[in-house]
């Protein structure tokens, strides 16, 4: 199949057949060309086609402010912003596919928490990669948090196998420091 380029500031369109395409990368050297409806790139069903790893990159390129706001929020040393962004990208995927409603740990909330600050970048990223927003919604109770933080552990190794215990599981996150704002909806 012959691709012919169209280049573009943020993505890499492709031509097929009179038809545009996004190419969304998948490893090193493997992707795969999602059709573009309109503006919006028809949404993968499955979270295991994203190089999270790749996403997050992008997103502090567009936000460099996001290596100080997360490092602060979160406690950690910038190197590791890539990193706990690179999860986030994991859970929102998992909350884009899933029925179920999810709860992130303390560090993925607070990094959740200082993209979505970035409104304009933290709205076209959603409707770019899942073909709309996905929204936060504060509060529940405690139990329900820790109950839909399981949960979302359980999804999550489904699809990634074991989380990064500096993110999703360490000591402190496991015992009291389930996200108390709640989780999110689709």
């Amino acid at each position: 199949m012959a691709l012919d380029r169209i280049t573009g500031a943020k993505a890499r369109y492709y031509q097929v057949s009179g038809k545009r395409y996004n190419l969304l990368l998948t490893g090193l050297s493997t992707g795969v060309l999602i059709e573009l409806e309109g503006s919006h790139v028809a949404p993968s069903t499955d979270p295991n086609l994203f190089d999270h790893g790749r996403l997050a990159r992008e997103v502090l390129v567009e936000n460099p402010v996001l290596y100080q706001k997360i490092a602060a929020s979160c406690n950690l040393e910038r190197d590791a912003v890539p990193g706990i962004l690179c999860e986030l990208m994991r859970f929102l995927n998992l909350a884009a596919h899933s029925r179920c409603i999810l709860t992130p740990s303390r560090a993925i909330d607070d990094a959740w928490h200082e993209f979505i600050l970035c409104t304009r970048s933290y709205s076209e990223f959603c409707t770019r990669y899942f073909g709309r927003m996905i929204h936060h919604h504060p509060g529940g109770k405690a139990q329900t948090n820790r109950d839909q933080f399981q949960q979302t552990l359980a999804i999550y190794r489904d699809h990634f196998g074991d989380p990064d215990e500096r993110f999703w599981l360490s000591p402190r996150v496991l015992e009291t420091d389930v996200a108390d704002c709640g989780g999110c909806e689709t």
